[in-house]
């Protein structure tokens, strides 16, 4: 992510490997929740899994809801739109975002009973 080694014993940027998703190698996607302790668990997975465990990542994207990233997480190409899963485009396909932290389960509860 371009923040440079801060951890003692860091694992360089040039000695990082992507993930196979797929067949594919790719970045581990890292998606936010846009309230600032969804930002910060970002942040710190991001450098736990660059610096300690020597995975490249991309930050995905930043989502005002839980259930939004979430559904960036699946795939969906409108994860933030209004509406139910038709409206979001969700459906199988391959996604670059791999996790989300700091999420509220009442509103996915809520998000996916729709």
């Amino acid at each position: 992510m371009g923040l440079g080694c801060g951890l003692p014993g860091a694992v360089p940027a040039s000695s990082r490997r992507n993930i196979t998703v797929q067949g594919v190698d790719v970045p581990f996607g890292i998606t936010a929740v846009d309230w600032p302790s969804g930002r910060l668990m970002a942040h710190v997975a991001d450098i736990l899994l660059s610096e300690i465990l020597g995975i490249n990542t991309v930050r995905t994207g930043v989502f005002a809801s839980s259930a939004a990233a979430l559904y960036a997480v699946a795939g969906c190409t409108a994860p933030d739109a209004a509406g139910g899963i038709a409206d979001r485009g969700c459906g199988p396909r391959f996604s670059r975002a791999h996790a989300v932290l700091e999420t509220w389960d009442s509103t996915i509860t809520a998000a996916f009973m729709e």
